[in-house]
């Protein structure tokens, strides 16, 4: 566990050193594949993807975190943090738009309908409100 001062959270050493690996990447042309990185730690691109995330959310780590085609990066200027965040952005109301797609589909022609017994008593409709 890296920790460099009381209060602060304790993150598994795997996360420490994908942060100090970062540290060398100052600026999108510097980025580097999630590939690489998973295939350094011997990881999948799923955990990166999770070790990122705690990156980001951590107040432990100070520098941003942006990503881009060729990989991540340290972000090195405002512009690409304003570019980090307007993606992150584009993303979060793009999954708030599926789900919200999803709400207006659920119990369409069955879906989102459980049923039990012989009978087939509806119980739980679209997504947990029952009759």
């Amino acid at each position: 566990m890296c920790k460099k001062e009381k209060e602060k959270q304790e993150h598994d050493e795997i996360v420490c050193r994908v942060y100090q690996t970062l540290l060398s990447c100052i600026g999108a042309k510097n980025a580097v594949s999630a590939r690489n990185l998973s295939d350094w730690y011997g990881i999948t691109q799923r955990k990166l993807r999770d070790i990122i995330n705690e990156i980001r959310l951590s107040s432990d780590f100070e520098k941003v975190i942006g990503s881009c085609v060729k990989g991540y990066f340290v972000c090195s200027s405002k512009e690409e943090v304003e570019s980090a965040n307007k993606a992150l952005r584009h993303h979060a109301l793009s999954e708030l738009a599926v789900w919200s797609a999803n709400e207006k589909k659920a119990g369409r022609d069955g879906q989102a309908v459980i049923t039990f017994g012989v009978g087939g008593t509806t119980h739980i409709e679209s997504f947990g409100i029952a009759e």
